[in-house]
């Protein structure tokens, strides 16, 4: 069994099912809810632990930041066995209502990004597993947590979206901006788009909830920074995958 050149894991390292952050620090604390947490690897920055969640053995991995990071890592967590991987992410608000400390589960994304092009054509959709998804948005719910379902956008350029002003495209930036806001997309984040379309042609399940850090349409100066909750919610929302795909099992024998 081959190692995995980025990741430096083994098939059957994480087991079956993946949680994926793009911050190293945040994948020792997404372990701390795993039972007997190790840590199996750390290779040029990617940081992978794996434990326990409801008898099977999961993983937390880092991915980070940005599609083709990404890519690289959710191909090799393929080769290494995963087929479910959830995203944990952080995020921006786009929508007016979705506000700083808020939760969103992502059921598709934008690809605002040009790694995909190299899996599907642009009218492909990036579309996240619908049960995955809908599991993830009722555990959240059920923790009273604030949390949207819907639409997120993944880009390449955070400072061009962040900054607009500072760039040439100044003017096609605050238009596509503009657009996202009036076709109801909720946040803005890098990864869910390769996690969402190589999920589709690898045949895996994928599914993303993310943290709204902030929102720069209606409150710029409020930056939240706790991730505890998001991390519960995914963590929780594993847990239910788990315990669906083991009742979907038993029922067809």
């Amino acid at each position: 069994m081959a190692r995995q050149h980025h990741i430096q894991i083994e098939y059957g390292d994480v087991g079956e099912y993946a949680l994926l952050a793009g911050d190293p620090g945040r994948v020792p604390r997404i372990a701390r809810y795993f039972e007997n947490p190790e840590q199996v690897a750390d290779n040029r920055g990617y940081v992978t632990w794996r434990g326990m969640l409801e008898g099977v053995r999961v993983g937390a991995v880092t991915q980070g930041i940005g599609a083709p990071s990404a890519a690289i890592v959710i191909e090799e967590l393929i080769k290494a066995g995963v087929r479910t991987i959830v995203r944990v992410g952080t995020s921006g608000g786009v929508a007016r209502h979705v506000k700083a400390g808020d939760l969103v589960v992502a059921s598709a994304a934008v690809r605002h990004e040009g790694l995909t092009l190299a899996y599907l054509p642009p009218e492909y959709p990036a579309v996240a597993d619908p049960e995955v998804a809908a599991i993830l948005f009722e555990t959240a719910r059920k923790l009273n947590l604030p949390c949207h379902l819907g639409l997120v956008e993944s880009k390449d350029s955070y400072y061009g979206q962040v900054e607009p002003d500072s760039s040439p495209m100044r003017d096609l930036l605050g238009q596509e901006w503009r657009r996202m806001m009036e076709s109801g997309v909720l946040a803005t984040e890098m990864e869910c788009s390769p996690l969402f379309i190589i999920g589709t042609v690898r045949k895996i399940r994928t599914g993303a909830i993310v943290k709204v850090m902030v929102n720069h349409n209606t409150a710029p100066e409020l930056v939240v920074n706790d991730e505890d909750d998001l991390i519960q919610a995914a963590v929780e929302g594993l847990k239910q995958i788990i315990r669906h795909t083991r009742h979907l099992c038993q029922l067809r024998g």
